[in-house]
């Protein structure tokens, strides 16, 4: 990426330093920026970079898209979706959507980036930082990268560095990870490969005694597969490719082999979650918790928190910040959803509920109307905002 700032032009002092630049980073920085903040970003990739994710855009993604004014930048990579179509072995059905799309995420967290400094912020990439020192006056956060080094004042940190992140230090940080978490595996697929398996504009999940997977094609043709997987399932059967392959029935011998050795990169255990907020320091998307993965959850949480902590940040930049007001509007906003999400991803895990699921999805519309608000979540009803876009 072009035009980015390196350690040695860095000024010693900001507002605020936004550490990882996905999706809930920059919209932080974006946030913040626009309220008349100074505001670094950083990211120890260099951009573009391949990321461990579904590729979809729900509706409530594309408002927050909308607020930002980036929608424009975004659509121009992107691809509509109109079906959600749920597979368990030979099973499966389909449920319409609206105002969502798919996206590689190399494109989306480079626009997203590339909007955050046109609205303001520096941006600092292939730079890593950790927190030396916090506390009610601000903190200190040590940078390195090209051979140097230099140690940063801020009057407040915001953490967006995901699901492996090591910006914040493990004591009084450390993650809870839910018992028999899965863990995330994706790659990106030929777009000859898997015939029906990944219809166009469509998201396609295949679930399973091992796992659950999504799929979705992007703007170029090729597909974007996204995993949800047992460890000891997947150790069992050789790999992420093999436990993959087992989630889809009647593949060819050449699909099997596309999948079984194509380029799979993993996550760490998915379900976790970490206190969001300490003096001089706010938490915001998977950093501050993650769920199973499907239909867009993470980005569409990710985009709205980073937009929102830029309130939070003024405020404790202008020095009129009661402690714990960022943690209860977390709480608040979040923890309904993740319940949601988790009761959804505990349904995934079991075939004969997917194929129970599957039949009344068949049979009544109700059903279908449930499944839109439950397994949609912010594709249920498409925004005003999200439908337009399409």
């Amino acid at each position: 990426m072009s035009e980015q700032s390196s350690i040695s032009t860095l000024a010693e002092s900001w507002d605020v330093i936004v550490v990882g630049a996905g999706p809930a980073g920059s919209a932080a920085a974006y946030s913040c920026a626009t309220r008349g903040l100074r505001v670094l970003l950083l990211e120890k990739a260099l951009f573009p970079r391949f990321k461990v994710c579904g590729g979809c855009l729900s509706p409530g993604a594309m408002e927050s898209l909308y607020r930002m004014n980036a929608m424009d930048r975004v659509l121009k990579h992107s691809i509509p979706l109109s079906s959600f179509r749920l597979s368990a072995g030979s099973c499966s059905a389909s449920i319409p959507i609206s105002g969502g799309f798919a996206i590689a995420r190399e494109a989306l967290d480079q626009e997203l980036a590339l909007h955050a400094r046109a609205s303001g912020a520096t941006l600092a990439f292939g730079v890593s930082a950790t927190l030396e020192r916090s506390g009610s006056d601000g903190c200190l956060v040590r940078v390195s990268g090209e051979g140097r080094a230099a140690t940063l004042r801020a009057g407040l940190a915001i953490c967006a560095d995901g699901l492996s992140g090591s910006f914040l230090p493990q004591e009084g940080w450390e993650p809870v990870v839910t018992r028999n978490s899965r863990f995330g595996v994706a790659a990106r697929l030929p777009a000859a490969s898997l015939n029906g398996a990944a219809p166009d504009n469509c998201i396609s999940m295949h679930s399973g005694a091992g796992g659950y997977l999504g799929m979705v094609r992007l703007a170029d043709g090729s597909i974007d597969a996204a995993a949800a997987l047992d460890p000891a399932f997947t150790k069992q059967v050789g790999g992420p490719g093999g436990a993959v392959a087992s989630l889809i029935p009647h593949l060819l011998p050449e699909e099997r082999r596309v999948l079984e050795t194509a380029a799979w990169r993993g996550t760490p255990k998915l379900t976790r979650i970490r206190r969001v907020e300490g003096p001089g320091v706010l938490v915001v998307g998977d950093a501050a918790a993650y769920v199973e993965p499907f239909t867009g959850e993470g980005m569409t949480w990710a985009l709205r928190h980073g937009l929102r902590v830029g309130e939070f940040a003024a405020r404790i930049c202008e020095g009129g910040y009661q402690a714990g007001a960022w943690a209860s509007e977390w709480k608040r906003a979040a923890l309904p959803r993740r319940l949601a999400c988790r009761t959804v991803s505990l349904g995934l895990r079991s075939p004969r509920a997917v194929r129970g699921a599957i039949a009344l999805l068949r049979h009544f519309a109700g059903a279908r109307a449930v499944a839109r608000r439950l397994v949609g979540g912010p594709w249920a009803g498409s925004s005003r905002l999200g439908a337009s876009a399409a």
